[in-house]
């Protein structure tokens, strides 16, 4: 069992999904889009293979479609999911 706030992303690739801390990746099968419901909030997506800790956002570049968290891990930005971003950003999030 991994703590969440060990957690910075979830990929999906290869038919399965890697669930990445600081230090390691383990791999397993499921989909993003039931970890999305089983998770808690502290989870976004921001693209239909990733699915971040929104407590490891360091700075969002929108114009780039990127985030960057926490161990300076770069994750890309989906036309698709920037909106719901931008609205964290609203909230005084980062």
């Amino acid at each position: 069992m991994i703590d969440y706030e060990n957690i910075y992303f979830f990929e999906s690739r290869e038919k399965r999904v890697f669930l990445n801390t600081d230090s390691a990746e383990y791999g397993f099968y499921d989909t993003l889009d039931q970890l999305e419901e089983r998770l808690s909030a502290d989870f976004i997506r921001c693209h239909r293979s990733f699915l971040v800790n929104r407590n490891k956002i360091e700075k969002i570049f929108l114009s780039q479609n990127r985030l960057v968290l926490k161990g300076d891990f770069e994750i890309p930005l989906s036309r698709t999911y920037k909106p719901e971003i931008k609205e964290f950003m609203a909230r005084g999030n980062v």
